[in-house]
Order: structure tokens, then sequence, then C-alpha cells
């Protein structure tokens, strides 16, 4: 529920919030937590956010009594639409110097920055060292930051800066942390061009590159990108800082068409209400999307993850992107007409799905053409999700396993919407802890559905045990025999008390395939037995 605010006038609200104005926002007293930091933007004068997301975040709609007629307070503080020639000679300057510190200044204290390779973070990142360089730099654009930050040691300290460019290659504004870790604040930003075309976001994203990664910081960005170089990047700078990314998307939909997205924001409340805003714009635009999978450890953002466990990371991405390719496939075969969608033989899915709360797995039951595969399950195993099949003892004492699939696409496509279904279940993205009927489109290229023999055994009473090839499946331990009179086929079974249950279930159809491959065993049996008499 959104909270409501009555002002009389807008005097009376500015004045009443405490608001000063900050470009293109007032920066607020918060009603609810009582800090300076929520803001409301002057073109939407009717919603007062708070920005302590994950410790307030309280949202305010505004009323005003008195309709507003142009006031003058806020003409003031309006965005201009051009800049001055002094803006645009210290904007150039200012581009001119980051784009010269970038190529020729050496930062050492920069190699393995937050666990990212310099090659990586060097056209996004550098270090200005010392305070005075960081005071030269403000002294030369006074017109654009309208405060002595030069000699303010709040500031001078902040060497490590994040130039922001436009897409003429200007500077637009900068990102300053320290290298000072007792310097309060983390992070500020400065829009040193004042007009309303301000980025505050980041764009590089290739022609070629495959995958686009949307993040909340630039160093979450570059994180994926310091595993997979040829990624393409949008990144923001903050979870309150989506709006233009938006309009970005909106605008330039071609930049994403044939391109997998990760959505990549922090692992907390405000990250995730961002990523609700970008995964709908993504979604009016129809483009392939998913959110990264995190996985089941206390992590805040993807550059928390990259630095624990490198390896993990690499193992998410690697799984986010095998989900998102499951979801394309489902796409594009939902788009197949009758006859293509045949040429699969039979349908491959997802009968159903648990999720078992307790024990923190899920229990699936698979069909896979002619076959129903039950008692899989699938679990997370050091951050890692786990595919187990069902195993049964032999007379020997041995476990072996009752099905398993061969390396193939099928297989991976299979586990692929196992493991998608399981963290949907386990992050609750279903309202029930079941999910049911998830078709999956797999290749006609990967053989046909017909069984054939790959071991057979025959036991002394006639009975014949084989082990079944079906397509990229191997069954084993499938039993022909006959009782009263009548042929019949016994798939692999265990007991749960006093019921029986079967671990593989077929249809009538490819039980008569199995008695049709077994009848020249069974003759063949019989001639071995036939010679034994006459010898």
């Amino acid at each position: 529920m959104v909270n409501q605010l009555e002002f009389r006038n807008i005097d009376d609200m500015l004045e009443s919030l405490n608001a000063q104005p900050q470009g293109r926002y007032f920066l607020c007293t918060c009603p609810s937590c009582n800090q300076p930091e929520a803001f409301m933007y002057k073109d939407n004068l009717n919603v007062l956010q708070c920005n302590r997301q994950n410790n307030c975040g309280e949202r305010w709609h505004i009323k005003l009594n008195e309709k507003l007629k142009g006031n003058l307070n806020l003409k003031k503080n309006e965005k201009p639409k051009s800049i001055s020639l002094k803006q645009k000679e210290q904007i150039d300057w200012c581009t001119n110097f980051f784009k010269f510190m970038s190529k020729h200044v050496v930062n050492q204290e920069l190699e393995n920055y937050r666990g990212i390779n310099r090659e990586v973070t060097k056209p996004f990142i550098l270090d200005l060292k010392d305070p005075k360089i960081v005071s030269l730099m403000f002294s030369k654009i006074p017109d654009l930051i309208k405060k002595d930050y030069a000699k303010m040691d709040f500031m001078t300290k902040r060497n490590i800066v994040f130039p922001i460019y436009n897409h003429e290659g200007s500077i637009d504004s900068l990102l300053l942390r320290s290298s000072d870790p007792s310097l309060k604040k983390k992070e500020i930003q400065l829009f040193l061009n004042p007009t309303e075309k301000a980025r505050y976001f980041v764009e590089d994203i290739p022609d070629n590159a495959e995958t686009v990664v949307i993040s909340e910081s630039i160093i979450d960005g570059l994180s994926f990108r310091e595993i997979d170089p040829k990624m393409g990047l949008l990144m923001t700078t903050g979870s309150n800082k989506i709006k233009q990314l938006e309009t970005f998307i909106k605008e330039n939909p071609d930049k994403f068409k044939g391109k997998k997205i990760i959505r990549a924001f922090d692992n907390d409340r405000a990250g995730k209400e961002a990523d609700k805003k970008i995964a709908h714009v993504l979604d009016e635009e129809k483009l392939f999307h998913k959110g990264f999978i995190y996985p089941d450890m206390d992590l805040k953002d993807p550059n928390d993850l990259l630095q624990s466990n490198r390896l993990l990371f690499e193992r998410q991405i690697e799984l986010t992107l095998r989900t998102l390719d499951i979801d394309l496939k489902k796409e594009e075969g939902e788009k197949m007409n009758d006859k293509t969608e045949q040429s699969n033989d039979y349908k491959v899915k997802i009968v159903n799905m648990t999720f078992l709360q307790d024990k923190g797995i899920s229990l699936a039951c698979v069909k896979y053409g002619e076959i129903t595969l039950n008692n899989i399950v699938i679990e997370e195993y050091k951050g890692s999700p786990m595919i187990n099949y069902p195993q049964k003892k032999g007379t020997d004492s041995v476990w072996r396993d009752v099905y398993r699939f061969e390396e193939s696409l099928d297989k991976r496509m299979i586990e692929g919407a196992l493991i998608k279904s399981y963290y949907e279940l386990k992050h609750q993205v279903k309202e029930k802890n079941t999910v049911k009927n998830v078709g999956i489109n797999i290749s006609s290229g990967g053989g046909k559905f017909d069984p054939k023999i790959i071991h057979s055994h025959t036991f002394s009473n006639g009975n014949i045990s084989v082990n079944i090839g079906y397509r990229n499946l191997i069954v084993n331990g499938i039993v022909t025999g006959k009782s009263k009179g009548k042929d019949y086929v016994s798939t692999p079974y265990y007991f749960k008390g006093d019921k029986i249950n079967s671990f593989v279930k077929t249809s009538k159809d490819f039980s008569n395939k199995i008695l049709d491959l077994t009848k020249p065993l069974k003759t063949k049996n019989k001639e071995k037995e036939s010679q034994k008499e006459v010898g």
C-alpha cells in the first residue's frame, strides 16, 4: 500500500520535506525514517521515494490542494535544454582529461580490482592516485559542479573514478570512490552535463555480442565480462536509477534483438524491485531474458560471488544461460507448426515436480517418448545444482543405475529444464510448490524413439532381463516372461511398505516392442534347450 501526504501547495511541500535541489530531483527528509535520503523527481512531484530501500524504502503519494500554476521555486531548478559555451569547453576538457589518463596512466593499484583483471576495467575505471590531481580536475570544471570541491578533503580523497560517457563520447557524469576504506559514503555521483539528457548508465554492447548483461552497478557488469570478454553490458549506477535504462531499452530494442539478456541486479529487496521493472520492459519489447540465478548462499551481488568463489560464479552464469536457452527453444517450439512439432515423434516433458520444503529437494517425473521416468531428485550441493537418478541394489549388493541419459543435447535440455523448475519452486517464483506438464522441445536430429537391446540375461526359469537403449536413454533391468499363459513386461520397481512403486512406466505399445525384441532370444534359448536334450 502506498502512503499519502497532503500539502497546501508546492512551497509548503518543499519546506516541510526540507527539499534540496539536486539536479533533476529534490533530496528530501523521509517522513518514515527521518533520514535525508528520500527523493522526488522534478518532472513528477506526485511521488516521494525513500532511497534507503533495504532499511526503509517507503513510497509516498503526494496530494497538493492548490493546482500547480507555474511555481518560481520549481522553475528556478528546472534543467536547461542546452549548455553554455563555458560549460561545453569544460565538458570537452574533462572528456579529454579522463581519456588521456585512461590511455596513458598505468594503474597497477587497479590490477585485480574487486577480482577483475585490469584489461577488463581499463576502459571504465581509473585511479587518479593523488588528491592534488583530483583537486585539479575539480578546479577545471567550476561551471559544471557549482561547488568548490577542489578544497574539500571529503571529495579530493575520492581517487577511484568511473567516467560515464554519452553516445557521442562526451562525459556526462562521474562516479567517485576512494581507496581509503575509512572515508564515509562509499560512492558519490556527480552530473557534469547539466542538461536533462545527461546519462547515468553505461552502455557497451558490441554488435557481435550474443549475451547482454543488465546490472545494477558497473562493478557487477564487469564481473561478468571478467568471465566472458564478449558479453555486452548495460550498467546503471543503482537500483533507484533505472528509469533511463527503461527508456533506452524501449527506444533501442534492435540493440537487443537476437541476443540473450541476463538481468543481474543485487540479491536484496531494492535489487529485486528494480529487476521486476526491467523484466516488465523486456517483456513488453518481446526480448529473451533471464534473471541471474544466485546460488543458495548469503550473497549481495554478482561481484560478491566472483570474489568469494570464481568457479561457482562461472557455473551460475552457465546455468543461467542454459535455462535461458531452454526458454528460448520452448518459445521457438511454440511457434512451430504442427508438422514440425511432430518431427520429434513423441513429446518430452516434466510431468510433475514437487518441492519438499523441509528437505530442500525436488522430486520429478519426466515423460521421455513412451517411457515415464519417476523418482528423479534435484537438489543443491555446495551452491551447485545436482540431479540424481534412482539406483537399485542388485543381488550382488552393488547399487546400479535404474536408468540414465547418455551425454547428449537431450540430456542437457531435460536437465536444464529440471534445474530451472527447481529454482522457480525453491525461490517461490511459482505460486504453488508443484509444477506440471512443462514441455521440453528437443531436437529432431537426436535419433528415433525406437528401443534396442544393448544387453540381455536369461534366468533359469526362462525369463529374460534386458537393458534397453532408447534414443539417448538407457533403462536397465526390464524383464520379460510368461504368466498364466500370457507374455508380460516388468519394469524396475521398489517396495514402499506393502506397496509396489515403479521407477519406470511404459506405454502398451512400448511393452509390445520389447516383447518383439526378445522373441528371437526366446527362440534361441529354446533351440539351446533342445540341443541339450538331444545331447
